[in-house]
């Protein structure tokens, strides 16, 4: 176990096919580690420190940033298969036989694609608040609306909401 933080945790570099990858380990060393792919053009310093740390309580936590962007060197990538190819070499490098990933928007983007191109390496993977069905840029001023209102339930506070999955399009409830 390192005494590190999300805060004091030195950052390190590895390359990869040629760019430096800015990343932070730290956290107890038992388990799986778990690494954070952040949001569209987010570096390592954009988690909350609370919830890193929160995790690290228990395991390694890797904070990665993405080729080009914060910390790290070389031209950002202009796909999400061109960022999982960058994660897996980069889980490569580190010696790393599997690891859980958290993918955060475009994150859970790139972590489904690890886990299609490369499903050895990611043992789970946890999607947060990503388009699993990408289309063509919308106006701002008419934004897609991904959940509509089904039924609500007299006193429950709160309207059950339903929506089909993207991958499956099997009836959601959140």
């Amino acid at each position: 176990m390192t005494s590190y933080s999300h805060v004091t945790a030195p950052t390190k570099f590895v390359e990869v096919e040629g760019a430096l990858i800015a990343s932070r380990s730290f956290g107890a060393g038992k388990g799986t580690p778990i690494l954070l792919l952040n949001h569209y053009r987010a570096g390592m310093d954009h988690w909350d420190p609370l919830v890193t740390d929160g995790l690290a309580q228990r395991r390694r936590v890797i904070l990665y940033d993405y080729r080009g962007v914060a910390g790290s060197s070389g031209d950002p990538r202009d796909t999400f298969e061109a960022m999982g190819k960058d994660v897996a070499a980069f889980v490569r490098v580190l010696g790393l036989s599997e690891v859980d990933v958290l993918g955060f928007s475009i994150g859970g983007m790139i972590g489904l694609d690890l886990i299609r191109t490369n499903p050895e390496l990611v043992r789970r993977l946890i999607v947060a608040d990503a388009n699993l069905k990408p289309a063509p840029m919308r106006s701002a001023a008419r934004p897609r609306r991904s959940a509509r209102v089904i039924t609500s339930s007299p006193g429950a506070g709160r309207p059950e909401r339903r929506n089909r999955c993207q991958v499956c399009r099997r009836r959601v409830a959140f």
